[in-house]
């Protein structure tokens, strides 16, 4: 059966070469949707064509559309109907038709839990085989109440989301086990490590081409740390001040004596070359931290989070440390930010 991946973050373009390269099928054919929710994943688009992992690839920005539309809501249609104005208006402003007849022979697999970038795809094709895929920790926990899920599903006979709909069947995480348990039932094992210690040479270095872009990171030497930032201030967790203020104590605690290396979140907007006093070595935002573990004799002494899960993914960090937003609360209150 022929695969649609629909994604917008490096994380979702990762795994989805993966299941492309180890799909069962070999003669089926592959399409990535590239949804454009990450700033600047755009740019890995003509590498990821050239790659040649997918049959094609196609950029469709929902984003500007789901804006657009909800700006123009009035009160009724943003309870009723609003699902299919946006799905009409996105036909009318996108290529998305042009790959209807592929897409409705496909599996569809869908990373994003919510939004109009799932909610079209299961509503316009609610026939099709339904899997979703690892998204991180957004898999394993529930923002949708029963009487939501009701209300969605039998009142406005419209798009559920978390995998509760119907028509998705396979949830594929790395933890089935720690999925809510209304999906459950739905969870199958993905095998993430295991494919990329299956990936030949050549997938190997096709890959790291399609997100290093032509960038080297010198990854040499001993004694080196791994600074792990997130969207604290982009989230409107913290003042932009108040995060580099944050990692600039973090650092002044845990990097004496290491090479410093930095991997800021692909979605951050802070340049801290420019924010940060100190020597380091920046790694490409594009580069999903799993990758790391396809750059043989590649290790981190140290790796420091506040609370990025997928440091939990990858074996190149010996000792792990994840310090838990309850830090950045309990500096906020003026209480001691270290033990």
């Amino acid at each position: 059966m022929n695969q649609v991946f629909v994604g917008g973050t490096f994380f979702h373009i990762y795994v989805s070469i993966l299941r492309t390269v180890f799909r069962e099928d070999k003669k089926s054919k592959s399409l990535f949707i590239n949804n454009n929710y990450t700033p600047g994943i755009d740019r890995v688009v003509p590498a990821l064509r050239e790659s040649g992992f997918f049959d094609d690839v196609a950029l469709i920005d929902f984003g500007p559309v789901s804006k657009a539309v909800r700006e123009k809501l009035n009160l009724f249609h943003r309870m009723f109907g609003r699902e299919k104005i946006m799905m009409g208006f996105l036909e009318k402003n996108s290529d998305i038709l042009k790959y209807r007849d592929f897409i409705s022979q496909s599996d569809i697999n869908l990373f994003h839990h919510k939004g109009l970038s799932s909610g079209y795809f299961i509503l316009k094709f609610p026939k099709n085989f339904f899997r979703m895929l690892e998204d991180g920790s957004r898999n394993y926990f529930s923002e949708i109440s029963p009487m939501k899920h009701f209300r969605r599903k039998y009142l406005l006979n419209t798009f559920v989301g978390e995998g509760l709909d119907d028509c998705v069947k396979e949830i594929h995480v790395q933890h089935p086990e720690r999925l809510p348990a209304p999906t459950r039932h739905k969870g199958v094992k993905l095998e993430l490590k295991q494919m990329q210690q299956n990936l030949s040479r050549d997938e190997n270095q096709r890959i790291l081409n399609v997100f290093m872009n032509n960038q080297s990171v010198d990854l040499k030497g001993d004694k080196k740390l791994l600074l792990i930032t997130q969207t604290l201030s982009e989230d409107r967790y913290t003042t932009e001040e108040y995060k580099i203020d944050l990692y600039r104590k973090i650092i002044e605690d845990h990097a004496a004596g290491y090479k410093l290396y930095i991997k800021p979140h692909p979605r951050e907007t802070t340049d801290y070359r420019k924010k940060l006093d100190c020597d380091f070595t920046e790694i490409p935002r594009s580069f999903p931290m799993e990758m790391f573990d396809l750059m043989k004799n590649i290790t981190f002494d140290r790796g420091i989070t506040i609370s990025c899960n997928p440091i939990f993914n990858i074996d190149c960090v010996r000792d792990k440390i994840m310090l838990g937003k309850e830090i950045v609360k309990e500096r906020l209150a003026g209480k001691v930010m270290y033990q």
